[in-house]
């Protein structure tokens, strides 16, 4: 995609319509918190913030959302397109909008198949049971509706319309641009059933299907610029500079524990080796061993063979030594 595009304010108050504000952090059910627009990375529990700190904690989670689509869609957006899709991957994550159906046909060109592709995200999972839940299926035909609105400089093109009988001719004027191919992850976003048979529940707000976004340093903290954007409060700041620090050292933690199992797991892999090697001597060893006495039974045996025979020839001498005098 050319250029790297940024959310409008349209596209913010989208979501903000969606994930509903909270003032006081609550708690969601896999004991994580939340608060504002869906804020959890620096939420805690008795946390408050207001409708301007909500959306600048806001715009700092869409910051790896817009990151993530820039990077992925190899498809030119108008901006229209892009602020659906962060509605949409702010919702079900980037993680899962990189091996959806969604991007792939986007990739592909195909624009009204990719928005259609969305309506596959409109259900989520509570108590181990999957739900066709009705938030998000008004939220999917928000996102579809921006998705396909033509931007303002498109408006001026000629629009088909029902019972319009057109005739389609060959553009001399430049060629014909094939979509612009990029390689995607080959596994896609699981398709819905055929017949839900789930029930459509509803909930005061839009609900997170998966929260799987990758928050940025601490030096990319949001703190405004674009005249539309409010300002971090400092004690939001701190929190979410504490928040960041916690997650560093749970990663460098986890680092550790990762490299600590490794070597851990390579120690076990030697000391397996060693064992298997001194069993293999031992086994050798035995075998030499049960060959030596082997041969030290044949010599025995033969030598035993050898003085029975010289006894048998000496005895069959002397009974002729015997006749012999007898006969004489």
């Amino acid at each position: 995609m050319s250029g790297r595009l940024k959310i409008s304010r349209a596209g913010v108050e989208l979501i903000k319509s969606f994930e509903g504000l909270r003032q006081v952090a609550a708690k969601l059910p896999d004991g994580r918190w939340t608060i504002g627009y869906g804020h959890s990375f620096s939420a805690r529990e008795g946390a408050r913030v207001g409708p301007s700190d909500a959306e600048a904690l806001l715009r700092f989670d869409l910051l790896p959302i817009m990151d993530g689509i820039n990077s992925l869609v190899h498809y030119p957006l108008n901006q229209n397109q892009f602020d659906a899709l962060v509605s949409f991957c702010f919702n079900i994550g980037i993680d899962n909008f990189a091996k959806s159906v969604v991007l792939k046909r986007i990739n592909e060109g195909r624009l009204t198949e990719a928005a259609l592709a969305m309506d596959s995200w409109s259900s989520a999972e509570f108590n181990g049971q999957t739900y066709v839940l009705a938030p998000l299926i008004r939220r999917r035909a928000a996102e579809k509706s921006l998705f396909l609105t033509p931007a303002e400089d498109e408006a001026t093109a000629p629009q088909i319309t029902p019972g319009m009988v057109v005739r389609p001719v060959e553009d001399q004027a430049a060629p014909v641009q094939a979509p612009v191919q990029a390689p995607v992850q080959a596994s896609v976003a699981p398709q819905p059933p055929a017949t839900p048979a789930a029930p459509v529940l509803d909930t005061p707000y839009g609900v997170r299907a998966v929260d799987l976004v990758r928050y940025p340093p601490a030096s990319t903290v949001a703190t405004g610029g674009d005249a539309d954007i409010p300002m971090m409060s400092e004690a939001v700041q701190a929190a979410l500079m504490k928040a960041q620090a916690e997650a560093r050292m749970r990663d460098d933690f986890a680092s550790l524990e990762t490299a600590r199992l490794e070597a851990a797991k390579a120690e076990a892999a030697r000391a397996e080796a060693a064992r298997a090697e001194a069993a293999r001597v031992e086994m050798a060893r035995a075998e030499a061993a049960k060959l030596e006495a082997a041969r030290i039974e044949g010599e025995r045996q033969r030598e035993e063979a050898q003085r029975a025979e010289a006894l048998r020839q000496a005895q069959a001498q002397a009974q002729a030594q015997a006749q012999a005098q007898a006969q004489a």
